[in-house]
């Protein structure tokens, strides 16, 4: 290898490289004619050469607008070192040729006069620090490049959308950390791992949707993006890592594809617009203060696979009221702050193992189907607590089928079934009560609250009515037995429940362009009024139906994206209300 200063060493052309002898220059002059840029120019690059090859080493010119040659001296200039034009505060763009293959080491660091650069489209690898504390506002990384290198752009302050071309596999830690006007990111199929902080502190940005090729989010991906408001995940994540979405004060929901198996500590740490989660069936961990502080958190679903939660997962989300387990009860801390400062009651499935009456110091509650179907509302989430569950039985019923009963306590003791409608609406239903007269009764209760009509004694079937105002409210139905005495069956029944809701029905909106492929993926605008819970649900054969997303939604739209739609020839979506 050999190194050279500048390529016009005097403005005499018989001087080029310094190293041919004057005699010579007469036969080279037509070859300097064929130079692409003229000797003055030339002379602001520094460069070393490597059998044949270009390396821009340095920049001593004025900046402003810099064409970097693709030719020097008739050879090719196919990379650009590290550093080369580190500190050039004066250089306000450049163009990189199609010959250059690799960008260096801060080969731009701290040009913060820079706003705009045209990378050519053979470079494969952009190098760590390449274009930090740049001004650049836009970038289009070309399909050539297949790494972008850690802290590539970061600080690079007036960035505001870029685009990452269809080659790149790894996206470096911290590469665009600190961009805080970055309002938007097209993430392609082609990315396998999102690095450690690759977009921490970008807090202008508003969505991202993660595509099914990446298998990993790093360390504080995403940290700290204060305005984003949605993220999907796709099906091809198996981790994602601890603070990968902490702060991001403005994530509203988010679901966790079957894909992801771990959870990182502190993943969701103090995401507190973050109103309901569901989680994964391959997930077997969830890191501790996984969730800590997600004081808008009213709702968790957790999958069928979970064998760990870490301790504080869902410490202070005092607005935690439902925890609902798929599966097996999973082991906690001896600590117990696994819950802690949350009202959450833990529901589990039939079936399941492992639970108690508590769980991690909170009361828990059997969900059942059976229950549901008994009450002749199938699709509802119902459940059952107290000193014993209610039960499904076809014993004594109202329409000849079947009845919720309550459970068989005994003195002091109580059992409830209950269920959240959205409002407005009309709630009837049919009770019955065997009982001890002015003592153990059957109550109904609207957000905790005892309605009047209680009845005791031996109350053959009625009918009752109760009005359900906007918003979303909890039903409950209890038969309590006070300290002493037992007549008759000495429970309770409830039958044909009827709920009609006065709620506008949800709809997908087919009319506004959302409808469509974007971004790699199908999806569609949902609507329905502020406070209902909407679901989307995904079916192939129109029989039997999956949910794939359920939103409360808060008066505007939502998009509703399907990360999965690649894996079917067909499938059919339906939009419901519970």
């Amino acid at each position: 290898m050999r190194t050279e200063s500048s390529i016009a060493k005097t403005t005499k052309p018989n001087t080029v490289a310094g190293s041919l002898r004057t005699a010579c220059a007469a036969r080279l002059l037509p070859l300097l004619l064929l130079l692409a840029l003229p000797a003055v120019v030339q002379a602001q690059f520094t460069f070393t050469t490597n059998n044949g090859a270009i390396t821009i080493t340095g920049y001593t010119g004025p900046g402003g607008a810099v064409t970097i040659p693709d030719t020097t001296n008739g050879w090719p200039v196919v990379s650009i070192g590290g550093g080369a034009f580190g500190y050039c505060t004066s250089l306000t763009s450049v163009t990189i040729p199609n010959s250059v293959t690799s960008i260096g080491y801060g080969a731009f660091y701290w040009c913060y006069g820079l706003t705009s650069v045209t990378i050519g489209n053979s470079v494969t690898n952009i190098g760590s620090y390449a274009f930090s504390r740049s001004d650049l506002t836009s970038v289009t990384i070309p399909n050539s490049v297949t790494s972008i290198g850690s802290s590539a752009f970061c600080e690079s302050s007036s960035l505001t959308n870029v685009t990452i071309g269809n080659s790149v596999t790894s996206i470096g830690n911290d590469a665009f950390q600190f961009c805080y006007f970055l309002t938007s990111v097209t993430i392609p199929n082609s990315v396998t791992s999102i690095g450690g902080g690759a977009f921490s502190a970008c807090t202008s940005l508003t969505s991202v949707t993660i595509p099914n090729s990446v298998t990993s989010i790093g360390y504080g991906a995403f940290s700290t993006c204060t305005s984003l408001t949605s993220v999907t995940i796709g099906s091809g994540v198996t981790s994602i890592g601890s603070y990968a979405f902490s702060s991001c004060t403005n994530l509203t929901s988010v679901t966790i594809p079957n894909s992801v198996t771990s959870i990182g500590n502190d993943a969701f740490y103090y995401c507190y617009s973050l109103t309901n989660v569901t989680i994964g069936n391959s997930v077997t961990n969830i890191g501790g203060a996984a969730f800590q502080y997600c004081s808008g958190l009213t709702s968790v679903t957790i999958g069928n696979s979970v064998t760990s939660i870490g301790d504080s997962a869902f410490f202070n989300c005092f607005r935690l009221t439902g925890v609902y387990f798929q599966g097996n009860a999973p082991g906690v801390g001896s600590d117990s702050t696994v819950f802690y400062s949350t009202p959450a009651t833990i529901y589990y499935l039939p079936g399941t193992t492992g639970w108690s009456s508590t769980f991690d110091g909170h009361p828990t509650a059997l969900v059942s189907s059976q229950l549901a179907a008994a009450l002749n509302q199938p699709d509802w989430i119902v459940t059952t607590s107290g000193s014993q569950n209610w039960f499904a039985q076809t014993s004594v019923t109202h329409d000849g089928t079947n009845a919720a009963q309550s459970g068989h306590i005994t003195d002091g003791q109580e059992s409830w079934i209950q269920t959240t409608l959205a409002g407005p609406g009309t709630l009837t239903y049919w009770r019955k009560v065997s009982s001890e007269s002015g003592w153990d009764y059957l109550e109904f209760y609207l957000d905790g609250v005892l309605q009047s009509g209680r009845i005791s004694g031996t109350v053959d079937w009625q009918k009752q009515t109760n009005t359900i105002a906007a918003g979303t409210h909890t039903v409950k139905w209890r038969y309590m037995k006070d300290g002493s005495g037992s007549v008759g069956s000495d429970c309770g029944w409830v039958d044909e429940v009827s709920y009609i809701s006065n709620m506008s029905p949800p709809s997908i909106i087919t009319t506004n362009g959302s409808l469509g492929i974007s971004n790699g993926l199908f999806g569609f605008n949902v609507s329905g009024p502020a406070s209902q819970t909407n679901v989307v649900e995904g079916s192939t054969n129109l029989l039997n139906w999956t949910p794939l997303k359920t939103n409360v939604m808060g008066g505007t739209p939502v998009y509703f994206s399907d990360p999965d739609w690649t894996n079917y020839p067909s499938r059919f979506y339906r939009l419901r209300s519970p």
